[in-house]
């Protein structure tokens, strides 16, 4: 008897092994830090049209306080302005952006702010300041990696611009801002301390001298003491370089500073006696060491009046010459 015997099938077993694959990541710790300080101490010019630029843009240049490392993206920055010493007077265009601009007092310069952000290769838009206030805007950081991250790189400047008509100067005083990242108030910021002290000359106008001279009298024609002759009206011209210049007017009489009449102190050259030159303004005697406001101050030629006169001064009276000199000075508020 035969049998057919077949043979068991090997059986085979598959294990699926399963490997779990953990991805790790390292964010980059983007902050802002460092310091934007400056200091700055200048002399700007008594411009007296409106809105005309007495500085370029000042503040600090080249490596300085930045955000980094950082993503390469648009990064949200928050500067906010502590400024109380300004107030708003207007807004002004520049380079197509139209920015605040503060002053000190009424005729203090004007002073706008804007916050600069650059990264390599190119500089980000400027962004216009509001002081006394938080500002919200974007900064585009750099296209180059540098120590594993990008950066961009943060400064407050500033420019000054005229009010329109004549202006003061402004003793130093200290502008303060600091920058954050929108949302990482806590971590790290960028403190911007401008101290500024702005000198402006004066405007000053012009005097010319002038020499009157008194026509020849008689005796006769001054018969008692405190007798007038000769009047003969004249004129100084002032030329200034602005209307509405603030002008204080002093006249004194060279021959004695201390002199508070209306008579000049006869010169050295001088040979008559019980007489002298009376100085008159609006009709009436001047008083040496007064000081009066010249008002209507206009650019170009301004014309002081005065007139001259003898006046007898004493009982004893005798022919011969006589000189006198008065200094006129201009102040300027």
């Amino acid at each position: 008897m035969s049998r057919l015997e077949t043979a068991s099938k090997p059986r085979f077993f598959l294990a699926l092994a399963s490997v779990s694959m953990l991805a790790s990541t390292s964010a980059l710790a983007c902050s802002v830090h460092g310091d934007d300080t400056f200091d700055s101490s200048i002399t700007v010019q008594n411009e007296l049209a409106r809105d005309v630029a007495l500085t370029e843009w000042r503040g600090l240049v080249g490596p300085g306080p930045e955000a980094s490392p950082c993503p390469r993206t648009d990064l949200g920055l928050i500067t906010v302005t502590k400024m109380r010493q300004l107030s708003f007077v207007r807004h002004i265009e520049v380079d197509g952006q139209r920015y605040p601009a503060y002053g000190w007092n009424s005729a203090s310069p004007l002073i706008i702010f804007r916050a600069h952000k650059s990264a390599a290769p190119s500089e980000n838009t400027p962004t216009p300041l509001t002081a006394n206030d938080t500002n919200r805007y974007t900064a585009r950081t750099s296209e180059t990696s540098v120590g594993g991250g990008e950066y961009v790189r943060i400064r407050m400047h500033y420019r000054l611009f005229s009010r329109g008509g004549p202006m003061n100067g402004v003793e130093s005083n200290i502008l303060k801002a600091y920058t954050y990242l929108q949302g990482h108030i806590n971590d790290g910021n960028i403190e911007h301390t401008l101290s500024l002290a702005i000198s402006i000359p004066r405007l000053t106008c012009r005097l010319d001298n002038v020499t009157v001279a008194l026509p020849d009298v008689r005796a006769s024609e001054l018969p008692v003491v405190h007798s007038d002759a000769g009047t003969r009206q004249f004129q100084v011209k002032m030329d200034c370089p602005s209307d509405r210049i603030p002008v204080q007017l002093t006249l004194n009489d060279a021959g004695a500073p201390t002199n508070t009449g209306s008579e000049l102190t006869p010169g050295a050259g001088s040979t008559s006696k019980g007489v002298a030159v009376q100085l008159l303004r609006d009709g009436k005697p001047v008083i040496f060491g007064e000081t009066w406001k010249h008002s209507n101050v206009r650019a170009g030629d301004n014309a002081i009046p005065f007139a001259a006169r003898y006046l007898r001064t004493g009982d004893d009276l005798s022919a011969g010459t006589l000189e006198g000199k008065a200094i006129l000075r201009a102040d300027y508020q």
